[in-house]
């Protein structure tokens, strides 16, 4: 009896958690947006300059990832979408071990009823 309150304890303790990776989630999720977006606006106006200057179309793309800010910012965008990745996994990880926690519920609730 006891061992089941524990369980029931762990499983909420496991979803609060969840909840909380949640909102992490969302949290970085619009930290890559708004980090996507920047990137994207300042490789643009890099390849709107250098299409200006006369560079040719083939390689504005490879000049591009070698500019200091359009670089930066593609790192910055990279290492969002890394944390939001990673946000994204501890979800589903909560997911998993509640589930887990919610079988072994069932089970000893079924031994019980079977005593």
């Amino acid at each position: 009896e006891v061992e089941n309150l524990e369980l029931y304890t762990e499983r909420d303790n496991l979803v609060r958690s969840m909840h909380t990776a949640l909102k992490e989630c969302a949290i970085r999720g619009t930290h890559l947006s708004k980090c996507e977006h920047d990137y994207k606006i300042a490789l643009s106006k890099f390849v709107l300059t250098e299409r200006a200057k006369g560079t040719p179309a083939t390689l504005i793309k490879d000049i591009a990832l070698g500019d200091d800010e359009v670089a930066g910012l593609r790192l910055k965008r990279d290492i969002a979408k890394t944390s939001y990745d990673t946000a994204k996994d501890a979800v589903n990880v909560y997911k998993l071990n509640v589930r887990l926690v919610e079988s072994q519920i069932e089970r000893e609730w079924g031994l019980a009823k079977d005593e």
